[in-house]
């Protein structure tokens, strides 16, 4: 990657990259600390942690339409740092909260903000950002997201190792102290795009869009590999050596710093990311092929199926990522992009927290089986999509997603 890709093209760019790196900076310290501060310093069980972030993860995906359309209607700016406020004050209460009943309510608060938070941005990003840029401007988002993220982490591995109570705290706080600093850093944005004439409708009418959303949902169980399935897959099915994990984290990060705004170049309107959605399926399915091969290898060959199957899936990740930006902007009306956005996220939302739970009945207890289950289910989801995304563009006389990515026969 030329370090001019990451360079910011605006003023506009600039504000939304600053406040991204803080965001994330944040984040990889509360990431990698929350969970062990939540059971060695407050007390509560694993499995109290675990149930109280899979409350307020559902509670979060069936809030952000509602969030969404909010950000319609009061402007995306100002509920974008209400939301990021609202994040502060939920992670700076973790350290006094006193019983499971307020573990849940006050992690339902905070992701029921952060998935807010994501599909707000992206609707500020349809307001603020001219439309053949806003793929683009996603992609170096992630790019740095990924970058604060290896910053916050290697802090929160530091607070890992001194591993004592005050600064467990200190390092809560600091997280805390992120979010108005990055919503300080976004109340200077001053969205510009116009959205036209207000729609009429609501997107749970939509059935072309809830089809895209439902596909692409299948796509991102990809996400939860790295952070769910391979880890265990590794280390209790294959010979491959644990530091595996640690090296297949290390191809993904980098390659998302270095390759993502490139592999954004390709989404030049909606179609093309429609037919880039089904290439990504494609590739999602093949990654399953080596990384099922590696359970019954010797501990080389595993090794080298492990990072054959870690170039094809961040391959496929790449692509997708792009394409589904491509698809819930392209195929969002400009006057609901809030609305739109936070039912994909919702959608994206939905993958994740049930990621984990599918990865383990599928990959950890069927193996080989379940591996072959996840390659249809991604070259499925990849084919239908393009059909789907078309279909959808052909009901729209008017073009509504034009001022969003031109359409081009």
């Amino acid at each position: 990657m030329k370090l001019g890709e990451l360079t910011p093209a605006s003023s506009v760019e600039r504000t939304l990259l600053r406040a991204q790196l803080v965001n994330w900076s944040g984040n990889g310290i509360w990431l990698s600390t929350w969970a062990i501060f939540s059971v060695k310093v407050l007390g509560f069980s694993a499995v109290e942690v675990g149930l109280a972030a899979t409350i307020g993860g559902v509670i979060g995906v069936f809030s952000t339409t509602l969030i969404g359309s909010l950000a319609d209607t009061v402007g995306e700016r100002v509920v974008l740092c209400l939301l990021l406020g609202t994040q502060a004050a939920a992670v700076a209460l973790y350290p006094i909260i006193p019983n499971f009943p307020c573990l849940i309510t006050v992690t339902a608060i905070a992701l029921v903000a952060e998935n807010g938070a994501i599909a707000v941005r992206s609707a500020l990003i349809a307001r603020s950002v001219p439309a053949p840029d806003r793929v683009r401007v996603q992609a170096k988002l992630r790019a740095v997201a990924n970058i604060g993220l290896a910053l916050g982490s290697g802090a929160g591995g530091l607070v890992l190792y001194v591993d004592d109570t005050a600064i467990y705290i200190t390092a809560i706080l600091v997280n805390a102290a992120m979010f108005p600093i990055a919503a300080g850093i976004t109340f200077k944005l001053r969205p510009t795009m116009s959205t036209g004439p207000v729609a009429e409708g609501r997107v749970l009418k939509d059935r072309s869009y809830l089809t895209i959303t439902a596909l692409c949902a299948v796509l991102a169980l990809n996400y939860q590999f790295l952070a769910f399935g391979l880890p265990l897959w590794i280390t209790e099915h294959t010979k491959a050596p644990a530091w595996a994990v640690g090296l297949l984290y290390a191809l993904n990060t980098l390659s998302v710093v270095t390759l993502q705004v490139r592999v954004s170049r390709a989404v030049k309107n909606t179609e093309a990311a429609a037919r880039l959605a089904r290439i990504s399926g494609w590739i999602l399915a093949l990654c399953c092929i080596p990384f099922a091969l590696a359970g019954t290898a010797s501990p080389g060959l595993a090794l080298m199926l492990l990072l054959i199957g870690g170039a094809v899936h961040v391959a496929g990740e790449l692509l997708y990522a792009v394409a589904s930006w491509g698809l819930a902007l392209g195929l969002a009306p400009a006057a609901r992009q809030g609305q739109y956005q936070g039912m994909f996220t919702s959608g994206q939302a939905l993958a994740q927290a049930t990621a984990p739970a599918v990865m383990a009945l599928l990959i950890i207890d069927q193996g080989a089986v379940g591996w072959a289950v996840f390659a249809a289910l991604f070259a499925l989801s990849g084919s239908v999509i393009t059909p789907a995304a078309r279909a959808a563009l052909a009901r729209r006389e008017t073009a509504v997603l034009s001022p969003d990515l031109p359409r081009t026969s």
